[in-house]
């Protein structure tokens, strides 16, 4: 019981810190598109594209990032409980000369573990390219585009 209120928690919480994030985000980026077409519509041919294909790649790796989370939170419990049940059964092991079976299991836990956490590093290198897109591409475009805009008033 104290196993399934924990995750519920979490759960609670992720979904809170999502919701406040996508509030912020939207607000923020509906402020921002509103200001500049208001101070200078021509600039959101610099801002509007790169934002909206960040925003599709995010949206895209969404699904790969939350199954790529999951398997690493399986991996890891499965390498816990075999830990465990290794750890408790020790002197047995060592009594039966299992040692090389046990390391084996162990070994193949852990390769599993390092397996899914490469996994999600690959899926947020996705996720950061997919913020620079989004967010810092359209300030390059804008400040290059700079000099040739003030040229041309």
């Amino acid at each position: 019981m104290a196993r399934l209120t924990e995750h519920v928690e979490i759960a609670r919480e992720a979904y809170g810190a999502v919701v406040m994030f996508v509030q912020g985000f939207v607000v923020t980026a509906v402020g921002v598109l509103l200001g500049l077409a208001t101070l200078d519509p021509a600039l959101l041919m610099f801002v509007l594209p790169p934002l909206l294909i960040g925003l599709g790649l995010f949206a895209g790796s969404l699904r790969a990032m939350a199954a790529r989370q999951r398997g690493v939170v399986l991996a890891d419990e499965r390498l816990a409980d075999t830990a465990s049940t290794l750890t408790g059964g020790l002197r047995d092991v060592v009594a039966c000369g299992a040692e090389e079976v046990v390391r084996q299991q162990a070994g193949d836990r852990i390769d599993a573990t390092a397996r899914a956490t490469r996994a999600l590093a690959r899926m947020t290198a996705v996720r950061t390219a997919a913020l620079g897109v989004g967010g810092w591409l359209p300030l390059v475009l804008v400040l290059a585009a700079a000099p040739c805009w003030s040229s041309a008033e």
